[in-house]
């Protein structure tokens, strides 16, 4: 399996504009030697995210030029909709590009040189684009996803319980940004006297806990998609 040679052609056909569907790009992918099709989504969005860090990095832009071009990637990028039988286990919904610029953006705090950012969550590493490696910590569960993360020169890559992070980190981060997976707890959680029932809740609430008092988070999260009895 040529995992380098089938990313590096990705990018390249990303910078292009060539855009492809399911079924191209997995004959794409086993001329790699790569048949299996949560490998085949898993290194294409890598792919898209190596690409999309390079343009967040790219001192030549504007912040403004940068988002355009990342929507751009965006707009040209590989229909990643597919689902896979892990992917649907695992809850995991990647979010696009151009979100993931902003809310790094917003979390970032280039004044300061020392400071340290967490995705508890990390997936390929989509929401961290806009943050520097060494001053960043990612955190993954899937086997997959952790091995792509370990290949990027993050400070520090880690597969705990997102719904555990470890005591010393209460406290420590500057910025926090998660796109959780949505589903219900088996069992509620108490959190300062309030029944979590919802496991995205539980896990942001975690990752707000491992932020500084004048931190910054960006937080991906389902809303209210009902009605209840007061018409809210």
């Amino acid at each position: 399996m040529d995992k380098c040679g089938y990313i590096s052609k990705i990018r390249e056909e990303l910078k292009t504009g060539i855009r492809y569907s399911k079924t191209p790009i997995e004959n794409l992918a086993k001329g790699y030697g790569i048949a299996n099709k949560n490998l085949v989504k898993e290194f294409t969005e890598l792919a898209i995210v190596l690409n999309a860090r390079d343009i967040a990095h790219d001192s030549s832009l504007s912040a403004y030029e940068k988002y355009l071009d990342i929507v751009a990637l965006y707009q040209s990028q590989v229909n990643l909709s597919m689902r896979t039988s892990m992917s649907v286990l695992m809850q995991q919904y990647s979010t696009p590009a151009p979100i993931s610029f902003l809310a790094s953006s917003y979390v970032l705090k280039p004044d300061r040189q020392e400071a340290l950012y967490l995705e508890p969550s990390a997936g390929n590493g989509l929401l961290t684009i806009a943050l520097p490696y060494d001053q960043t910590y990612v955190n993954e569960l899937d086997d997959v996803r952790l091995s792509n993360l370990k290949e990027q020169p993050f400070a520090k890559v880690s597969s705990w319980d997102a719904l555990n992070p470890p005591v010393a980190f209460t406290g420590k981060f500057d910025g926090v940004l998660t796109n959780p997976p949505f589903g219900s707890l088996s069992e509620p959680i108490v959190f300062d006297n309030f029944r979590i029932k919802r496991l995205e809740h539980a896990m942001c609430l975690a990752a707000l806990r491992c932020m500084k008092g004048d931190g910054r988070a960006a937080i991906i999260i389902g809303g209210h998609t009902s009605w209840d009895e007061q018409g809210r």
